[in-house]
């Protein structure tokens, strides 16, 4: 026999979640946990992240995600992507695999990405290193806390900096 079908849209989302036929799954799980939790704590908005977007697709499917949980949920979400302006940047460790990478692989152009973005997301464009210092001081709050993070930026170096997000208090 079917089913019984879900209560209502949370319901609805998790079951589609649970059995892979949301873009990204592992995106849509860790999204929905970190809504349950905040929620549960009083949290009404979190911060979500994807470091190395290239063209806009992970970025773009967060977004989606992101939305279906407002819908079901009433749940807001603030969406950052970070990505290099030159591609690939300097390779200065061997860390960052100089045998596979190189300096400017996959240089994009972000305008179309921008323009496909919801009101509650930004595409911040330039070296990690550089700018995540300063968007930490303007942008992370109690009021709006990390809630989920993905880092695919494929250099050792790229990583560290991205790491520096969870510096912020």
């Amino acid at each position: 026999p079917p089913a019984p079908k879900p209560a209502n849209n949370l319901e609805a989302l998790i079951e589609e979640i649970r059995h892979d036929k949301v873009g990204r799954p592992h995106y849509a799980h860790g999204l929905l946990l970190a809504t349950l939790q905040a929620m549960k704590i009083g949290v009404k908005e979190i911060s979500v992240f994807e470091f190395g977007v290239l063209r806009g697709d992970g970025l773009l499917n967060l977004c989606s995600i992101c939305q279906r949980i407002t819908q079901a949920t009433g749940f807001q979400f603030k969406i950052f992507g970070f990505d290099s302006d030159v591609g690939m940047p300097a390779i200065t460790d061997y860390r960052d695999h100089p045998e596979i990478w190189y300096t400017g692989q996959f240089k994009v152009d972000h305008a179309l990405t921008k323009s496909r973005l919801p009101a509650n997301a930004e595409l911040i464009v330039g070296d990690i290193a550089k700018t995540i210092g300063t968007f930490c001081k303007i942008h992370l709050s109690a009021e709006c806390p990390v809630g989920f993070v993905a880092i695919d930026v494929d250099l050792y170096s790229s990583t560290k900096s991205a790491f520096k997000l969870f510096k912020g208090k």
